[in-house]
């Protein structure tokens, strides 16, 4: 017989994986017929042996359970038959995305990376807790409030733990400097702004250029901000880049788009079985609305960056550029489950000004062919050309498959060799870049000059160190030679650059942002 300790937590949790099936339905989130009685009862049976299977395993599997895993696993078992952006987030899961959409977190202001099991500064973040003290980039944090944390097992997460917490916290830091010297830090926690634009600049002689990560909290703001910015260096035109950007907050693309668009123009509209049509449309002429305007796209571009990348293309105000965006024409909403964990659950579907959704099929799969010879081929064949629509300007568009840009880019590959190079070596070659930057990252300032000037003085010294160490680089052809060579420019400048830095340096050989250039100084 159970003992009442015993039986305490199996009940509670039982009870507790009940109550929460109770709540799916109220919230119409399980699928069943439950106006039947016969369907009810077999679903409440069901319910039942759900319990009892959970309390079995409890009770008589021969060893100890680990009960989080246990019913963590049940929740997203629970989920296999629904679409694959419908998804359970656990507590620390949620918390840690919760940080990146709000815009900001506490810390100490560095960004690092781990280098042979230590956490090495790559750079001190501006007006963070650590720029008013001695922490420099290349320092290792070997210590935090006394407790090392070196060593195989040490993973961002925990890295990402141990530096964050409240704000106005004490942290002591044990720091390994350049120099081998040992050097004790103390700070105290502060706001770290976490920046959903991760690069802005001017472009000769009056283009603007904004990279947009994601769409959080903030984005909107941040928009304003950059575009005033931009305005004041005299720009006319503008290129938004949202490549690789997943989406995130639709109010917040929805505002950005309002920004670009005259008065009286669809943004989107958006519609579910449980949900009332919301039509979005521009409530007044944005302060870009007369700008000539490109948007970059690619794969990665999914969500909200659809919703603003088709909002353009219909109402025909620029053009797209680059490749077809991911194909998510799905809304989605957060639950909460009581204990910090969140059901993130598909509610709606979204439709563009057209009239499209371009939601791919879930029979289609989302990993991308890198055949040079059928990339475009793949998209097309995505496309489903029986609905068929028309933009404001006239021209044809279909629905599914995501946004197809009016000017397709190839991407552009590495040769298999060169590909299976860094694909077996890639950890290796990582180690070296780093070694090569913390070498030289003494004499050269972290600037798009200070890295041109790394590159020309110390181009053989980089070349020299990835030869001595990878054997098979002495049997490349000298085109090969070449190839591995821009692709270990990139390596070491995501490395010393700052992020800004590096979208730059990245852009000035990127074809999608060459011919968004092009376009924009031939007057679109």
């Amino acid at each position: 017989m159970k003992s009442f300790k015993n039986y305490m937590p199996s009940f509670l949790y039982g009870f507790s994986f009940c109550i929460l099936l109770l709540f799916l339905l109220q919230q119409g989130i399980l699928f069943f017929s439950i106006d039947k009685d016969q369907k009810s009862n077999e679903n409440i049976l069901t319910f039942q042996k759900i319990e009892d299977m959970y309390n079995l395993i409890l009770d008589t599997y021969y060893e100890p359970v680990d009960t989080a895993e246990l019913l963590n696993s049940m929740l997203e078992t629970m989920l296999n038959n629904v679409d694959f952006h419908t998804t359970y987030i656990p507590y620390q899961d949620h918390l840690r995305q919760s940080e990146e959409m709000s815009g900001n977190f506490y810390g100490i202001g560095i960004q690092f990376s781990l280098f042979k099991d230590t956490i090495v500064v790559v750079r001190v973040l501006p007006d963070g807790p650590a720029q008013s003290t001695p922490l420099l980039a290349g320092d290792r944090i070997t210590h935090v409030d006394g407790k090392e944390i070196t060593g195989p097992n040490i993973k961002n997460e925990l890295v990402l733990n141990t530096l964050r917490g409240d704000k106005g916290t004490n942290v002591k830091l044990t720091i390994l400097n350049s120099s081998k010297e040992i050097k004790e830090i103390s700070l105290n926690r502060g706001e770290i702004p976490l920046h959903s634009i991760s690069s802005s600049y001017f472009i000769n002689p009056n283009i603007g250029y904004i990279k947009i990560d994601k769409f959080s909290s903030t984005t909107y703001s941040e928009f304003i901000d950059h575009t005033n910015n931009l305005i004041n260096k005299g720009a006319e035109k503008l290129i938004l880049d949202l490549r690789g950007n997943t989406g995130g907050y639709l109010d917040q693309a929805v505002a950005i788009t309002e920004e670009l668009l005259e008065k009286g123009l669809g943004i989107v509209s958006v519609k579910g079985q449980y949900r009332n049509e919301i039509i979005y449309k521009s409530n007044y002429n944005g302060q870009l609305s007369n700008f000539p305007l490109v948007v970059i796209i690619d794969e990665g571009s999914a969500s909200a960056s659809e919703i603003l990348a088709g909002a353009i293309q219909d109402n025909g105000r620029g053009e797209i550029v680059g490749r077809p965006s991911f194909g998510k024409g799905l809304v989605g909403e957060e639950f909460s489950l009581g204990d910090g964990s969140v059901l993130r659950l598909t509610v709606a579907r979204y439709f563009t000004p057209s009239g499209r959704c371009i939601q791919k099929e879930m029979e289609n799969d989302y990993n991308y062919s890198y055949d040079t010879s059928n990339y475009e081929d793949y998209f097309l064949n995505n496309i489903d050309s029986t609905k068929i629509f028309k933009t404001l300007d006239g021209d044809t568009v279909f629905g599914g498959g995501g946004i197809y840009p009016d000017y397709f880019i190839q991407p552009e590959f590495m040769s298999n060799s060169v590909s299976s190079f860094f694909t077996e070596n890639l950890d290796k070659i990582d180690e070296l870049t780093f070694q090569f930057i913390d070498l030289n990252r003494a004499r050269y300032s972290s600037t798009k000059e200070g890295f041109e000037n790394l590159i020309i003085d110390n181009k053989n010294n980089l070349i020299s160190m990835i030869s001595s160490d990878l054997d098979e680089y002495d049997n490349f052809s000298n085109i090969e030679k070449d190839e591995i060579y821009l692709q270990l420019e990139v390596l070491t400048a995501r490395n010393f650059l700052s992020t800004k830095e590096f979208v730059y340096f990245v852009n000035n050989n990127d074809s999608a942002y060459l011919k968004s250039i092009n376009l924009l100084n031939s007057e679109l």
